[in-house]
């Protein structure tokens, strides 16, 4: 109370209160707790707490920024992947239907070249046995023109068949290797009466018969060999040969 004494004298009065950021910043004069060299020290660390502070806001802020650049980074390049995917898929898929449709192609050709190759085979066995079966050489003989050796002449049956044997194998020395699958048919056209004296006449056989009985035996050696007398006449001769 103004005025009044206490036991110890005069009472005082209540101390003025400082204010906190007049005691914290040392503003104005003498401070209660310490001096003003004491509260710029104490300014200094709050300076610097608040520039550690900004710095660790900005690096904070530049984590962020990174975090949210990374997660759009991977969220295109995902985007990207995906799509990539997606038409390498399309493409395989597409390339699995062209390899099923080209195994599917491979074996009708291969059925189907299998189907030739049997049909051309059984041809060919046709063709090989059609020819095996009608290979055959055809000689057609003006018999008038014709002198066989004397020694088959005048053996009569037995020199035919000699002479047709022989003429058979000299003809098939002709044909190479397919010989033995040839046949031979021989046709000799001949006037039996003149060819005989012709043949007496010049001493190679000694009875008109003997070429007769020559002619029997060439013509029953083989089925496909035969005489045919044409009696008298050119024009006999010319029409037997050419088959009229």
């Amino acid at each position: 109370m103004n005025g009044q004494f206490s036991l110890l004298g005069r009472e005082r009065s209540p101390p003025q209160q400082q204010q906190p950021d007049q005691f914290i910043m040392g503003i104005g004069g003498n401070t209660v707790g310490g001096s003003s060299a004491g509260s710029n020290l104490v300014s200094g660390n709050i300076m610097g707490f608040i520039h550690r502070f900004q710095a660790l806001q900005i690096a904070r802020d530049s984590s962020d920024t990174l975090i949210k650049d990374l997660l759009v980074y991977a969220k295109e390049a995902e985007d990207k992947l995906r799509t990539e995917n997606n038409r390498l898929q399309n493409e395989l898929d597409e390339a699995k239907l062209d390899l099923t449709d080209a195994r599917a192609a491979q074996r009708d050709l291969q059925i189907q070249l299998q189907d030739a190759e049997g049909r051309a085979a059984y041809y060919s066995q046709g063709a090989d046995l059609y020819r095996k079966q009608n290979q055959y050489v055809v000689a057609l003989i003006d018999g008038e023109g014709l002198v066989f050796k004397p020694e088959f002449l005048r053996q009569g049956i037995e020199g035919g068949r000699r002479a047709a044997t022989t003429f058979r194998m000299l003809i098939l020395e002709q044909c190479g290797d397919h010989a033995n699958e040839i046949q031979v048919m021989v046709k000799i056209v001949a006037n039996l009466a003149t060819l005989a004296k012709a043949l007496k006449a010049d001493g190679s056989i000694q009875n008109e018969s003997d070429l007769r009985d020559f002619f029997v035996g060439f013509s029953q050696c083989l089925s496909s060999f035969d005489f045919v007398d044409i009696g008298t006449g050119a024009s006999n001769l010319s029409s037997k040969i050419k088959g009229k």
